[in-house]
């Protein structure tokens, strides 16, 4: 997968990547594929930003978000 500094295309088939790649239902299941460039991709611009993970679940999601969005910190409830 691609660093997420070089900023590859924000497309479906990234999203598709990711997913795969983080082994997440988020992109087979529960499609966030098709959302997940319309309403992210504009936050990669964003210096400072926080994204809370409700549902942590078996922790696959965690990673995705963070190729999607790359953020400096993730910080889990009892960490």
């Amino acid at each position: 997968m691609a660093s997420p500094s070089k900023r590859p295309t924000f497309d479906q088939a990234f999203v598709q990547a990711v997913g795969a790649e983080c082994r997440t239902d988020k992109t087979t299941h529960h499609g966030y594929v098709r959302f997940c460039p319309l309403f992210l991709a504009p936050l990669r611009r964003c210096k400072t930003l926080a994204i809370v993970e409700i549902g942590y679940g078996e922790g696959k999601s965690l990673p995705f978000s963070h190729l999607l969005i790359p953020t400096r910190a993730c910080v889990l409830p009892g960490s």
